[in-house]
């Protein structure tokens, strides 16, 4: 069990356990059950090489979720999503973080059987985002957002709140001439994309 109490401004804390400079293949996961005393709190991954290169990444995203209250739930982390650490090798720790900026608040949790996976087949899922923190420029994958017009289109993109699961989402607005022939210019068009990179 972890005890934890970061709800004074700027506080933080976590766990941290050795990796003793393994390599790691890219293709597996981090796979471990989570448990928190309502609800699992804010909290960021991290894996840590030898030379001090860290990645972090939020944990929600990874939680599948139980069909019972009360129940552990399994967490699969590909690693894919440390990419900016680039080769997995002379990995230092693991770490779990609890932080006031990102609300982790006072609480305790308690995990089992973290380990390193490599799945026979791919991975259910790779989260991109969530659009939980308003604002942000990059994904769950570094990747950056953006959006393109051209012609006489209009986009217009921002997150909002979706009152029917009380979580946000994306919202993309879009108009002006959408799909107007400009001759040797093309067409007129717009969109939003984020970078799988």
């Amino acid at each position: 069990a972890i005890d934890f109490d970061v709800s004074a401004a700027e506080n933080y804390g976590g766990f941290c356990t050795s990796l003793e400079k393994i390599s790691l293949n890219p293709s597996s996961e981090l796979a471990f059950e989570v448990k928190g005393e309502s609800e699992i709190p804010p909290l960021l991954i991290g894996l840590k090489k030898s030379n001090g290169l860290e990645a972090k990444v939020s944990l929600r995203p990874y939680l599948l979720q139980s069909n019972t209250d009360n129940e552990f739930l399994e967490a699969h982390i590909p690693l894919k999503v440390f990419g900016k650490l680039g080769r997995l090798t002379d990995m230092e720790n693991l770490s779990i973080s609890f932080e006031n900026e990102i609300g982790s608040g006072k609480g305790t949790l308690l995990l089992d059987n973290i380990r390193f996976v490599n799945p026979s087949t791919p991975s259910a899922f790779l989260a991109i985002d969530d659009f939980e923190e308003p604002g942000s420029k990059h994904n769950f994958l570094g990747g950056e957002k953006w959006t393109f017009t051209s012609g006489e289109a209009f986009i217009n993109v921002e997150t909002v709140l979706d009152s029917s699961d009380h979580s946000d989402c994306l919202k993309i607005s879009y108009g002006g001439s959408i799909g107007k022939d400009l001759g040797q210019e093309g067409f007129s068009y717009c969109a939003w994309a984020t970078s799988l990179e």
